[in-house]
């Protein structure tokens, strides 16, 4: 476990992990209705078997890197997914024009965007999800700010920066403020 709040230590340090196994995005749940009487059913939902097992084993890689106690302000999560790639290029890397040697160079150099499902936002969800849980924050709501990617790679792995910030975003957040019409 990682000692965040130290008390030789007042700030709090990043978590900087890799988890060495496939990134996998969340399945959906299964609703199950059942009769209640009168023509009215109660539903609830069931989380499927490969869900658990995938929560478990993420869980169980995540345990050594989990902090003593969970961290109690705003977070900043970044992700990087590296997924591992077909024998050929996927339809997108056709399509962006990618020969099949440029396509292979660009896995093993792991700069190849993973354009193709499963959806990033459920692969995100899966991780933060497991991280609740296992105590690195109270709740996911505290995670402010977050960079994710889906990087094709030969070695496919989960890479993790957990960084504890303060309550004042030290960058304005760029965005459009301003719409001209021409």
């Amino acid at each position: 476990m990682t000692d965040l709040f130290s008390q030789s230590d007042p700030d709090p340090k990043p978590i900087r992990f890799v988890l060495p196994i496939q990134p996998t995005a969340q399945l959906r749940v299964k609703v199950v209705d059942r009769p209640i009487g009168n023509g009215r059913f109660a539903s609830r939902a069931v989380k499927h078997k490969k869900q658990e097992a995938r929560e478990a084993t993420i869980e169980t890689f995540l345990m050594p890197h989990r902090p003593d106690q969970p961290i109690p302000g705003p977070v900043k999560l970044t992700l990087i997914c590296y997924m591992k790639p077909p024998g050929n290029p996927p339809p997108p890397a056709r399509r962006f024009g990618l020969t099949t040697a440029e396509w292979r160079r660009a896995v093993d150099e792991e700069t190849l965007y993973h354009p193709i499902k499963p959806d990033k936002d459920n692969m995100v969800k899966n991780i933060k999800d497991c991280m609740t849980r296992m105590g690195f924050w109270v709740d996911d709501c505290l995670v402010v700010e977050s960079h994710e990617w889906k990087i094709y790679s030969r070695n496919p792995r989960w890479e993790v920066i957990v960084d504890p910030v303060g309550p004042i975003c030290m960058a304005k957040p760029t965005a459009i403020t301003e719409v001209r019409v021409a």
